[in-house]
């Protein structure tokens, strides 16, 4: 059996980061929330409603899976639409991002993500937690490094099924290569041979292995 892929950690973790708020509001229709200069850096999830953000003088249009990207000295303004809003945001600090981490300044503004991207899986795990409790800071913080590397992966983040069994023609390969082990053991079994019994092209035989057993 061949040995295991090593991944290696390229990213240091930043300096002396804190989270400082964690939580969700409510937004009435038509309302504003600012401008006002940020002092810290955030990011804001719109999980209901849609509306207007303003970063400088840069126009985010804002809809469910709107995730915004904001870093200290940027004026903000929200402009809250017809319908009621919903939004969750954190605030947080940090001292330095380290090599390789790139410049805070050249992060995606926004980014639309899918409703069950993992992000948000992360993000309501975060607001279950009790921000007063001091153990809570052991799985907050790498909670929120991992956020923030994976709103910087252009990853698509979509959490895929685990199923007990395999796609069909996987099993159909599969058994193809117990009976030929066990017929003709000394004959090589190449690919093509392989794909026709199990019905499908080579590269989509190939493809259903990466996806089901890696």
């Amino acid at each position: 059996m061949s040995r295991p892929t090593e991944t290696h950690d390229p990213w240091p973790p930043p300096e002396a980061l804190r989270l400082l708020t964690v939580a969700r509001t409510i937004e009435s229709p038509g309302s504003t929330y600012g401008p006002w200069r940020l002092d810290a850096w955030a990011l804001t999830w719109i999980v209901e409603g849609q509306g207007r953000t303003w970063l400088d003088d840069e126009l985010v249009e804002t809809r469910p899976g709107t995730v915004i990207f904001m870093h200290p000295g940027q004026q903000l303004r929200h402009d809250w639409g017809r319908q009621r809003a919903c939004q969750a945001f954190i605030i947080f600090a940090l001292d330095r991002l380290p090599s390789p981490w790139p410049d805070d300044r050249s992060w995606p503004r926004s980014r639309q993500l899918p409703e069950d991207h993992f992000l948000f899986v992360l993000w309501r795990y975060l607001l279950s937690f009790d921000q007063e409790d001091p153990d809570s800071a052991g799985c907050m913080l790498p909670s929120l490094q991992l956020m923030l590397r994976i709103y910087l992966s252009d990853h698509d983040g979509v959490i895929a099924p685990v199923h007990a069994t395999l796609p069909e023609a996987v099993e159909r390969s599969a058994q193809a290569m117990h009976a030929h082990l066990r017929d003709r053991p000394t004959r090589p079994l190449r690919l093509p041979s392989l794909a026709r019994k199990a019905h499908v092209t080579p590269q989509h035989l190939c493809r259903l292995f990466r996806q089901s057993v890696g």
